[in-house]
């Protein structure tokens, strides 16, 4: 359900959208996203669509979940597998989502390393062998 209230996410510094300009942003979203998903890596343009949505903030309750889904099924679209964030992680991931206010770079590279680390935890789960990286290979 669309919220209906002005609301502030607690431990987080910054404010989330003003409900009287959610529409409006969300109209942003999805103009930004026709005109800089082929211009952005993959991988930078899934964290970054998690990033701006979860900071708009349009419904009461399910931002992070629905957050992350659309991450995954930009990743899904462009050939990637899902980037897994588990319980372990979910601290990082917050302050990292937190940071995202001032920089991106940490959290894109957070969620780049989540997708490599999920990768090799299907490759595991699947018995595929996972390549050594010594730097000699490429």
């Amino acid at each position: 359900m669309r919220r209906d209230r002005d609301v502030f996410i607690s431990g987080s510094k910054y404010p989330v959208v003003e409900t009287k300009r959610i529409q409006a942003e969300m109209d942003g979203f999805v103009n930004w996203i026709l005109t800089e998903r082929d211009r952005l890596h993959p991988v930078v343009f899934a964290a970054q669509l998690h990033k701006r949505f979860v900071f708009i903030h349009p419904f009461k309750d399910g931002n992070g979940r629905i957050a992350r889904l659309l991450l995954n099924t930009a990743l899904i679209q462009d050939g990637y597998l899902v980037a897994m964030i588990p319980p372990v992680l979910r601290h990082e991931y917050i302050e990292l989502l937190e940071k995202a206010h001032r920089d991106d770079k940490p959290f894109e590279l957070f969620i780049a390393e989540r997708v490599i680390e999920s990768q090799k935890e299907i490759m595991r789960l699947l018995h595929i062998p996972i390549p050594k990286m010594d730097g000699n290979n490429g």
